[in-house]
């Protein structure tokens, strides 16, 4: 094949960008050197990665001072009661409960009823309604249909064209629901287990997901295997329901919608609709494309090279089962913990609930943090929806009886930073009956830290010189502009010069040479905390008895 010759500008280029990323790699090498002594692994390991380019590069923290304080950390997990996965045939299930069976038999027992839909004629008229039964919508198909999809449904079987649907309440209750219980399961890290811990509690969890999306793989073959085998029109729509919820909607043409629309709404077909026995085959074509993409099962063949693995970090596994289920879909997957487990590693009070945690804690925190901010608004407009559960039951700011701030502020004077209480806020958020069984599933709904700046705290400074014969200077003048908001000028800077040797001199003046003024030094202000602490009060140099 033909050579491309660089040209001498360009291999000067090249040579830059080299030079570039070798330093670049040695700044990623600091960072990590830097992470390993602050005992950081993951994030050392990060580091290392990126500077040996087998991953994204994080952010340097080398360079960047860190602040004095103390770090107060506060969790807040979403529990439901556990209900253990469907076995037999998965097929027949909604795929919301395959993905998580908590989930969706609380939200099917929360919020169900007959919803109304109305529709209003855009020519005027009376409103119509319909109900879910009507339109054989299940509870959970709230979270895997479209609005879109619902609403020319509802349009076609109350025979309308020109009309603005309005949705149940429910209908958007429950995704907003669904989207305050977490984004990912709760991990063992989030509730800060220790690392020799985190295995066995972490195993279980990734093995429960694993099970999930093989459920899953082996349902959609079932479900892609009846839609090729149906053959009459009453079939295609049954089983054109139970794979719409898998947001499989084979309507890419007006002719698939005619006849998607019909099947759906018992209405006749108008003439030109595609056949619905094609329609269930394409469905289960887009249904098999999407098992073929995905990670192969126990014992199945890998049918493509470029198939993917199955991952391993519980939140990829969870990001697995839900897009696998619905990739437009709002769906939550939350991890299988014992009731016991979570209790040993957090000092949650399960006892009783805070019956003012809402209106003392959340409506605080909300405003700064936007998880907190929709549980808020939900609590607010679906009352009573959630419960709350905290480490410090009845005092969530830790002002009362035990009054850990008062004791940490003190410690923080007296003692040492190494006394202060520091353990973590945790709170649940679930329905009443969360803790009637032995497990539960939970996700995380947020999760912050806070520093607490220390009264007093050290500061470095370094001062690059290289003139020849140079030495290191003796003394650093840090000064403070009088006026603020402005740069020091040549007058303000010379007269602070001035002050500064003067009192300079004054500091380095002896008692003997005092003189006169020897009688003012009683009434001199000296510190009675901190390094510098004058004793006023009589000490003995050596005790009694001692020599």
């Amino acid at each position: 094949g033909s050579t491309y010759v660089l040209s001498t500008d360009q291999i000067s280029a090249m040579q830059e960008i080299a030079e570039a990323l070798d330093v670049y790699a040695d700044l990623l090498v600091s960072d990590g050197i830097m992470q390993l002594t602050q005992r950081q692994i993951d994030n050392a390991a990060a580091s290392m990665d990126a500077a040996a380019g087998l991953g994204r590069p994080p952010a340097l923290q080398f360079v960047q001072t860190p602040p004095s304080g103390y770090h107060l950390s506060t969790t807040v997990v979403s529990a439901l009661p556990y209900k253990a996965p469907p076995v037999g045939d998965l097929h027949l299930v909604h795929p919301a409960t395959l993905v998580d069976a908590s989930v969706a038999s609380w939200v099917a027992d929360r919020f169900d009823g007959d919803w109304i839909w109305t529709a209003r004629s855009l020519g005027g008229g009376q409103p119509h309604t319909i109900t879910r039964t009507i339109l054989g919508l299940d509870v959970l198909d709230a979270l895997t249909l479209s609005s879109d999809l619902v609403t020319e449904l509802v349009l076609r079987t109350l025979d309308m064209t020109e009309a603005e649907v309005e949705f149940p309440v429910e209908w958007r209750q429950i995704q907003e629901t669904v989207s305050v219980l977490g984004a990912r399961p709760l991990v063992a890290a989030d509730l800060g287990v220790w690392h020799d811990e985190r295995p066995v509690v972490e195993d279980a969890i990734r093995l429960d997901l694993s099970d999930r999306y093989f459920g899953l793989r082996a349902a959609a073959t079932t479900l892609a295997d009846d839609l090729d085998a149906v053959t009459t029109e009453q079939e295609c729509a049954a089983a054109m329901r139970r794979v719409l919820p898998w947001g499989v909607v084979p309507a890419s043409t007006p002719e698939d919608r005619e006849s998607l629309l019909a099947m759906l709404s018992g209405v006749p077909t108008l003439a030109g609709a595609t056949d619905p026995v094609l329609l269930c085959q394409t469905a289960s074509a887009v249904l098999r494309a999407r098992i073929a993409t995905g990670p192969a099962g126990p014992g199945e063949s890998v049918t493509d090279d470029v198939q993917p693995l199955m991952p391993t970090g519980i939140a990829e596994i969870a990001n697995l089962v839900a897009t696998f289920a619905a990739p437009n879909a709002r769906l939550c997957v939350l991890s299988h913990w014992p009731v016991n487990g979570l209790l040993e590693h957090t000092d949650l009070d399960i006892t009783d609930h805070d019956p003012t945690l809402d209106e003392q804690w959340l409506t605080v925190v909300s405003a700064t943090r936007p998880n907190l901010a929709r549980l808020e608004a939900l609590q607010l407009e679906v009352s009573p929806l959630l419960h709350g559960w905290t480490s410090s039951p009845g005092d969530p700011w830790r002002v009362g009886d035990d009054n850990t701030i008062a004791k940490n502020k003190w410690r923080r004077a007296h003692e040492s930073v190494s006394n202060l209480d520091l353990e973590p806020f945790t709170v649940i958020y679930g329905p009443g009956d969360v803790w009637n069984g032995e497990d539960v599933a939970l996700g995380m709904i947020d999760a912050f830290g806070e520093a607490i700046p220390m009264a007093e705290r050290n500061t470095f400074a370094a001062f690059g010189f290289n003139a020849p014969s140079s030495r290191p200077p003796q003394a650093i003048l840090l000064a403070v502009p009088p006026r603020p908001r402005a740069e020091l000028n040549e007058d303000e800077l010379l007269q602070i010069v001035r002050e500064t040797r003067l009192s300079a001199l004054a500091r380095s003046a002896r008692v003997d040479m005092l003189g006169e003024l020897q009688a003012t030094l009683p009434t001199a202000w000296l510190a009675a905390y901190g390094p510098l602490a004058a004793r006023l009060e009589p000490w003995p140099i050596r005790e009694t008895g001692k020599r």
